[in-house]
């Protein structure tokens, strides 16, 4: 194929790419199922992505406090706040790729959207088995149970309380980014410094549009949202 005819396949994974990073962000990308016995039949599910901790989060902390473990909203604060940022920086280097010429530094540049899903679990096994092992010497159960072994995914317990972990849409869809992205490594680089430049503005401008206090909202719970809503949210 002549690079004119390479143009349409490159802009169309750049373009799935770019919208499945996009829709990943409004999508859970993990999921935590606590069933107690205090619950009956009720299932209680948070749902977490890179910015956000939404669902049955305040349930969860009120069982967690019995055995010590901190509030879901006080892990990886940094990780949360500079979420945004990196979805920026993601899809802008995202639409740089194709414009370089050299196969290593189309790779470099793709580095942020391939990695991206990893250092996600990553750092949610770090955050899991810090929350759930450095407990609060003073919680009321925290003296019965001993060391808590947290699973990215399957089945555990947390004394008489029963978890359940799985991979959700969100990662699927960052992940399917991120093949797409390592494609761009292996394509005819395009030879448009012009449009090199575009799609790097292009990408910071999508990354300074990132609201940084976005949260979901559950269904049923517009009204009470816009009620709590303070000024500046999102």
């Amino acid at each position: 194929m002549t690079p004119q005819e390479d143009r349409p396949a490159i802009a169309t994974i750049v373009i799935v790419a770019a919208l499945s990073l996009a829709l990943a962000w409004t999508l859970p990308w993990w999921e935590m199922e606590g069933r107690a016995p205090q619950y009956g039949q009720r299932a209680l599910v948070v749902p977490v992505g890179p910015r956000v901790v939404a669902g049955d989060g305040k349930a969860i902390d009120m069982l967690g406090h019995y055995v010590g473990i901190r509030p879901l909203q006080t892990i990886a604060p940094l990780e949360r706040r500079l979420a945004p940022l990196g979805l920026g920086l993601a899809l802008a280097s995202l639409l740089e790729a194709p414009f370089l010429t050299r196969r290593r530094f189309r790779l470099i540049a793709v580095l942020p959207v391939v990695l991206m899903p990893p250092v996600f679990m990553a750092d949610l096994a770090y955050w899991m088995d810090r929350s759930a092992n450095e407990r609060d010497p003073e919680a009321a159960l925290n003296l019965t149970i001993q060391r808590i072994e947290s699973r990215l995914t399957g089945d555990y317990a947390v004394g008489q309380f029963k978890m359940r972990t799985r991979v959700a849409s969100g990662f699927y869809l960052a992940g399917a980014a991120a093949a797409l992205a390592l494609g761009l490594v292996f394509a005819r680089p395009l030879s448009t410094r012009r449009g090199a430049a575009a799609a790097v503005a292009t990408g910071v401008l999508l990354a300074l549009s990132a609201p940084a206090d976005a949260r979901p909202v559950q269904p049923g719970g517009l009204s009470a949202a816009v009620q709590s809503a303070a000024e500046g949210d999102v």
